[in-house]
């Protein structure tokens, strides 16, 4: 239910007074700028770990409260906004835990929107068929990935992903279980994809840390159940999201169904 809430949200963002088909001239609009919201929001406010009761205009909810009835606009004048407390995901390893993943290629450009998929244990076509055609459309916020770690990836598919402009790329490092319990092992030779493409329960390694007695990131171990990677990678975007200024869009996507 939270990463349906989290596409939702974030496409929502992207698709607010828009047709639900995606034209070209949209989509390149998104990619070259941050553009201010289509509509304004009433009781909006925005912190690192804290959001409001956000209430559209125009919507029932704010009907109600600017209604003729006078008595009830000063009563509702007089009430403060609810507050709802969101604790980082970071906080469950640790307070003082922060966000240690660092990109294996490319470098986020925070001012820029973002295109975030986790991209695990495909061949080259699937890539170059997702990036280009994205790359049409007009689109030039940054492309963000999760692919396969670097000893595991099909033939040239390092190449072509070192070779692209703004492709941010990550090869997180997963501990994975069958649903036996046993401990998965890939050989080299074997699956290219660590997660056992899904069908696996998955912790990551090295996602939060604390800063050393020595100023080094000392990484924390998954606080987290293992659990499948489909839902773990809404956490992979989190981290990948503190990278972008608040107001940069950032849309979450698959690779293998937009293919």
């Amino acid at each position: 239910l939270t990463a349906s809430v989290t596409v939702l949200l974030l496409s929502t963002a992207w698709f607010s007074n828009t047709s639900l088909s995606v034209k070209s001239s949209r989509l390149a609009d998104f990619g070259s700028r941050i553009p201010p919201l289509s509509a304004p929001l009433k009781g909006v406010h925005v912190g690192d770990e804290q959001q409001r009761t956000v209430v559209p205009q125009g919507s029932s909810q704010e009907s109600s409260t600017n209604g003729n009835d006078n008595s009830n606009n000063n009563d509702s004048n007089k009430e403060e906004e609810e507050i709802l407390t969101f604790p980082a995901p970071s906080d469950l390893a640790s307070p003082n835990a922060r966000v240690i993943v660092t990109p294996t290629y490319g470098t986020h450009r925070p001012n820029q929107n973002a295109v975030f998929a986790f991209a695990e244990g495909y061949k080259l076509n699937t890539y170059v068929g997702f990036i280009e055609s994205l790359r049409q459309t007009g689109f030039g916020g940054d492309i963000v990935l999760s692919v396969s770690e670097v000893d595991r990836l099909a033939p040239k598919v390092e190449q072509y992903l070192k070779s692209k402009e703004a492709v941010v790329v990550y090869t997180a490092h997963w501990d994975c279980w069958k649903k036996n319990g046993d401990r998965l092992t890939v050989d080299k030779g074997g699956m290219r994809s660590t997660t056992n493409h899904g069908h696996s329960d998955c912790q990551i390694t090295g996602l939060y840390g604390l800063v050393g007695r020595n100023g080094d990131d000392e990484a924390l171990q998954d606080p987290r159940p293992a659990r499948p990677v489909a839902t773990a990678r809404y956490e992979l975007y989190w981290a990948w999201s503190t990278r972008y200024h608040p107001q940069s869009r950032i849309l979450l996507i698959d690779v293998r169904d937009t293919i």
